[in-house]
Protein backbone atom coordinates (compact mmCIF):
# COMPACT_ATOMS: atom_id res chain seq x y z
CA UNK A 1 0.00 0.00 0.00
CA UNK A 2 0.98 3.55 -0.44
CA UNK A 3 2.40 5.94 1.27
CA UNK A 4 4.19 3.51 3.60
CA UNK A 5 4.04 3.89 6.52
CA UNK A 6 7.24 3.27 9.30
CA UNK A 7 7.01 2.50 12.93
CA UNK A 8 7.80 6.51 14.27
CA UNK A 9 4.38 7.45 11.86
CA UNK A 10 1.98 4.56 12.99
CA UNK A 11 2.87 5.89 16.71
CA UNK A 12 2.04 9.66 15.47
CA UNK A 13 -1.37 7.95 13.84
CA UNK A 14 -2.12 6.48 17.48
CA UNK A 15 -1.34 9.66 19.37
CA UNK A 16 -3.19 11.32 17.11
CA UNK A 17 -6.23 9.07 17.25
CA UNK A 18 -5.97 9.42 20.68
CA UNK A 19 -6.70 12.63 21.27
CA UNK A 20 -8.60 14.28 18.44
CA UNK A 21 -10.68 10.79 18.23
CA UNK A 22 -9.86 9.67 14.27
CA UNK A 23 -6.59 9.09 12.22
CA UNK A 24 -5.58 12.40 10.04
CA UNK A 25 -7.08 13.27 6.98
CA UNK A 26 -3.77 13.02 5.18
CA UNK A 27 -1.32 10.07 5.06
CA UNK A 28 1.34 12.48 5.63
CA UNK A 29 -0.05 14.41 8.48
CA UNK A 30 3.57 13.70 10.77
CA UNK A 31 5.53 15.20 7.78
CA UNK A 32 3.22 18.43 8.28
CA UNK A 33 3.65 18.12 12.23
CA UNK A 34 7.19 17.60 11.56
CA UNK A 35 7.73 20.75 8.82
CA UNK A 36 5.94 22.90 11.36
CA UNK A 37 8.14 21.93 14.78
CA UNK A 38 11.51 22.62 12.30
CA UNK A 39 9.80 26.09 12.01
CA UNK A 40 9.13 26.82 15.62
CA UNK A 41 12.13 25.42 16.58
CA UNK A 42 14.17 28.11 14.18
CA UNK A 43 11.79 30.66 14.96
CA UNK A 44 12.55 30.10 19.03
CA UNK A 45 16.07 31.30 18.32
CA UNK A 46 14.67 34.54 17.57
CA UNK A 47 16.19 35.13 14.13
CA UNK A 48 16.79 38.84 13.51
CA UNK A 49 16.58 38.38 9.39
CA UNK A 50 15.69 35.99 6.63
CA UNK A 51 19.65 34.70 6.53
CA UNK A 52 19.42 34.18 10.00
CA UNK A 53 16.11 31.80 9.67
CA UNK A 54 17.56 30.06 6.92
CA UNK A 55 20.43 28.97 9.31
CA UNK A 56 18.31 28.12 12.34
CA UNK A 57 16.64 25.72 9.61
CA UNK A 58 19.69 24.25 8.98
CA UNK A 59 20.60 23.51 12.13
CA UNK A 60 17.20 21.79 13.24
CA UNK A 61 17.77 18.55 13.91
CA UNK A 62 15.41 16.44 16.34
CA UNK A 63 13.65 13.14 16.58
CA UNK A 64 10.45 14.23 14.87
CA UNK A 65 7.20 11.97 13.75
CA UNK A 66 8.23 10.64 10.67
CA UNK A 67 11.68 10.77 11.10
CA UNK A 68 14.95 12.38 12.48
CA UNK A 69 14.38 15.61 10.89
CA UNK A 70 18.15 17.34 9.65
CA UNK A 71 19.04 19.04 6.51
CA UNK A 72 21.90 19.57 4.68
CA UNK A 73 23.54 23.01 3.96
CA UNK A 74 21.24 22.95 0.44
CA UNK A 75 18.36 22.52 2.73
CA UNK A 76 17.23 19.03 1.82
CA UNK A 77 16.05 16.26 4.35
CA UNK A 78 19.14 14.21 5.25
CA UNK A 79 18.67 10.10 6.14
CA UNK A 80 15.19 9.77 4.86
CA UNK A 81 14.63 7.43 1.87
CA UNK A 82 11.95 8.64 -0.82
CA UNK A 83 10.77 6.72 -4.06
CA UNK A 84 8.80 8.48 -6.59
CA UNK A 85 5.45 7.01 -7.73
CA UNK A 86 3.32 7.40 -10.12
CA UNK A 87 -0.35 6.25 -10.63
CA UNK A 88 -0.65 3.04 -13.59
CA UNK A 89 -4.08 1.15 -13.71
CA UNK A 90 -5.46 2.80 -10.55
CA UNK A 91 -2.43 1.61 -8.68
CA UNK A 92 0.63 3.36 -7.07
CA UNK A 93 3.89 2.17 -8.75
CA UNK A 94 7.28 2.91 -9.10
CA UNK A 95 8.18 6.10 -11.44
CA UNK A 96 10.92 5.20 -13.85
CA UNK A 97 11.79 7.84 -15.98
Amino acid sequence: AYPEKIHKEEDFIAKYKSRFGKEPKSPKAGNAYDAATAVILALQKNPKDVDEMINNLLAVDFDGASNRIRFNQFGQIVGKDFTMKTIMDGEFVEYEQ
